[in-house]
């Protein structure tokens, strides 16, 4: 009967066919978002100046609203009816719940010569679908 040893001990090797996939999914996840982050920067739409506005980073689960001068509502390059805003917020935040997402937050970007009721029905919206945090944008007068 052959009996052989087992050997416990570790060779000392580094895999690094591993790490090499990781730092591939994480170079694609980050092309991945800034391409989405910069499609919404690159519409037709003026934001109002300010000078008191302040800068806040942007985080994971919120959905940027850009309105229009006409009051079109415009969310990753399509075009959304006011009447069905607030249900498709509703379902967005519904999906993302299962998760363990921080709170859903929105952020309206209107155009500054928007009329003012367009802004406020998207408000309205929002908060229909439970969204209670909302920020608005701005672009510094200074600029």
């Amino acid at each position: 009967m052959n009996i052989r040893k087992v050997s416990l001990e570790d060779d000392g090797t580094f895999q690094i066919a591993p790490l090499m996939d990781i730092v591939f999914l994480l170079l694609v996840f980050y092309l991945v978002t800034s391409a989405l982050q910069q499609m919404e920067k690159h519409m037709l739409i003026n934001p109002p100046k300010s000078q008191q506005g302040t800068e806040v980073a942007r985080r994971p689960y919120q959905i940027i609203i850009n309105v229009s001068k006409d009051g079109e509502i415009i969310v990753n390059k399509k075009v959304w009816k006011i009447d069905s805003l607030a249900n498709r917020l509703k379902e967005m935040k519904d999906l993302a719940s299962g998760r363990e997402a921080p709170e859903f937050s929105v952020i309206i970007r209107a155009d500054g010569l928007t009329a003012h009721q367009h802004v406020i029905n998207v408000m309205d919206a929002c908060i229909t679908a439970g969204m209670s945090q909302m920020w608005f944008v701005t672009v510094d007068s200074n600029l």
